[in-house]
Parts: C-alpha cells; sequence; structure tokens
C-alpha cells in the first residue's frame, strides 16, 4: 500500500494491521484520489464525502476560523457511528448515485488549486 500510494504507514495492532495515513497533502494528493477512483460502497461513501468536505474547508484555511470550526465540528459529529440513519435517506444503495461525480469535481478543484500554488512556488524559487 504505501509503495502503491506513496504515502502512510503500516503498524500492527492486535486485531491485525493498520494502515495510516496522517498528513493533509497526504490525503489530498494521494489518498483521497485513489478512494475517488476506486469507491467505497454504503455509508461509508457518504462518509468520505464528509471527510472531503473537511479537505476543501482545512485548504481553504476555514477551519481555523470559529465559522469554520464549528461546521468541521458539525461534520465530524454526523460522520460514522454518530450518523443518523433513521429518516431512511441512506435506505436505497442507489441514493449514492451522484456522490462520486461530486466528490471527483470537489477533489479536482482543490488539486488543481494546489498544483497551481506548487507551480508558483517552484516559479519564485527560480528567483
Amino acid at each position: 500500500m504505501i509503495s502503491y500510494l506513496g504515502c502512510g504507514r503500516v503498524s500492527s495492532t492486535e486485531s491485525g494491521i493498520r494502515f495510516n495515513v496522517t498528513t493533509f497533502s497526504d490525503h489530498l494528493y494521494n489518498f483521497s484520489p485513489f478512494l475517488i477512483k476506486y469507491p467505497l460502497y454504503g455509508i461509508k461513501l457518504v462518509d468520505f464525502r464528509d471527510f472531503c468536505k473537511v479537505l476543501v474547508l482545512m485548504k481553504n484555511k476555514e477551519h481555523l476560523t470559529s465559522c469554520g470550526l464549528n461546521k468541521v465540528i458539525k461534520i465530524r459529529d454526523d460522520m460514522n457511528r454518530r450518523r443518523d440513519l433513521s429518516d431512511g435517506q441512506y435506505d436505497d444503495p442507489f441514493s449514492f448515485k451522484g456522490i462520486i461525480g461530486n466528490l471527483r469535481t470537489m477533489v479536482d478543484l482543490v488539486s488543481q488549486e494546489l498544483i497551481a500554488d506548487e507551480a508558483v512556488k517552484a516559479d519564485n524559487k527560480k528567483y
């Protein structure tokens, strides 16, 4: 996994092997594009969409403001086991159909911005 994705680390736990990606840039450039290319299914796809929303907030540095931090907390509070499934919103597996396209657009836009940022930094190093 590490050599394929170009990021992360592997550790042993009592229950098996754990793969961790810890840096923002690794999530944005390596891990998230992998999960967009090879999407998760079911409710985990919805959690990943929310995770990408947090990546966008962090890329735009919105998480550094109280309003942005509240957005991150709200997103976090709805993720994983805390998500309310009682309204039936996620009962139909086909309701996830549009999420992949939205994720690709969101991550593509952020990736393009970061690539542009890196190009500007590279140009500045020349001088």
